[in-house]
């Protein structure tokens, strides 16, 4: 769940521009992580698909278009019967990341 965690967030880059604008050291980079080979091919999935988010009235993202999704995994070869679970792990983390 780290590259969720890594893409809700900036990497800290946002987070060193408002620092240096105030004139405060900037905060230490986040770490490395490493993705299980097992995991590349949902981690690659939830990526494509971040045009494919629903969106409530205030325009928060609240969950993925799993149909859209779905033709996404297809088109890209991927078994959307095996990384579905992924997919919607890496969905639910996400979305605790950016509540």
């Amino acid at each position: 769940m780290a590259a969720v965690r890594h893409m809700a967030g900036d990497g800290g880059k946002r987070m060193a521009e408002d620092a240096a604008a105030l004139g405060l050291s900037a905060p230490e980079p986040p770490e490395p992580f490493l993705v299980a080979p097992e995991n590349w091919p949902a981690v690659r999935l939830f990526c494509r698909v971040q045009g494919q988010w629903r969106l409530g009235p205030d325009g928060a993202r609240y969950a993925l278009d799993y149909a859209g999704c779905q033709a996404a995994a297809v088109g890209e070869g991927v078994d959307w019967q095996a990384e579905f679970p992924r997919l919607a792990a890496m969905e639910a983390e996400y979305l605790k990341c950016i509540a």
